[in-house]
């Protein structure tokens, strides 16, 4: 699988995390998500 598959988080990014932490993508230009790229990041999920 190239390209498609999430990055998988640290346990240093998910720290202090109660929760499920994951992988999302996340507009670089916030002000035109369609048309911008992605980078990940790791956030938790209740």
């Amino acid at each position: 699988m190239i390209g498609s598959t999430a990055p998988t988080c640290t346990y240093n990014e998910c720290k202090g995390c109660k929760f499920k932490c994951r992988a999302e993508q996340i507009p670089v230009d916030g002000n035109d998500p369609i048309h911008s790229a992605y980078h990940y990041k790791c956030m938790c999920h209740r």
